[in-house]
Order: C-alpha cells, then sequence, then structure tokens
C-alpha cells in the first residue's frame, strides 16, 4: 500500500509538471544548427575538461550516454568521441529562480 500511494504521488507529481511554464526557468534558447558556425571558443571539449576548470561554468557538448535521478539530484553522462564526463545537477529551493533545477523535474 505504501508503494502504491508513492507511486501514485509521482505520477501526479510528473502530470503536475507537464502542465507548468518552466521559460522562466529554462528560457528559450536558439537551436544551435549546422548552417551556421557557432562561437566555437564558448565551448570545451570534454577531452580538454581538468581539475582548473572545478567549479568553473563550462559548456559541452555530447551525446547522452545514460542518465539518472537519485534523490534529490540528476546524474548525467555525456560522451564524446573517446571521452566522457559526468555531469550533476540538485534541485533547487523553490522555482528553480536559484540556479538549481526544480523538484517537478527531477524524476
Amino acid at each position: 500500500e505504501e508503494r502504491e500511494r508513492r507511486e501514485r504521488e509521482k505520477l501526479e507529481k510528473l502530470k503536475t509538471a507537464a502542465n507548468e511554464d518552466w521559460s522562466h526557468v529554462f528560457g528559450d534558447a536558439p537551436m544551435i544548427q549546422s548552417a551556421t558556425k557557432t562561437d566555437v571558443g564558448r565551448w570545451t571539449k570534454i577531452g580538454k575538461l581538468n581539475k582548473d576548470m572545478e567549479g568553473k561554468e563550462v559548456l559541452v557538448r555530447g551525446f547522452l550516454h545514460t542518465s539518472r535521478g537519485v534523490g534529490k539530484g540528476a546524474f548525467v553522462l555525456l560522451r564524446s568521441s573517446l571521452y566522457t564526463v559526468q555531469c550533476v545537477a540538485f534541485e533547487s529551493k523553490g522555482d528553480g529562480k536559484s540556479g538549481g533545477i526544480p523538484s517537478a523535474m527531477i524524476k
């Protein structure tokens, strides 16, 4: 019974999240396409990541290898060529304006 209740609550949470407007959190960024050349200098290659970049915000490109939600966070493994990097994001308090992920978006 407890497990069924948790599953119902989780399903209700996901339904509610699907109907909300998240544009204030995620914004509306233009699609990066091959038709135009983007500013290559702003992207960091996964193979070039190093300890000096710890705690800094970087942009990386890669293929989603795996993803999983754990507790109040989400782990994503990105792969590019021979290199992989694990990314982590945690739930924010409130509506996500503080820079984290809104709890409704972590499943």
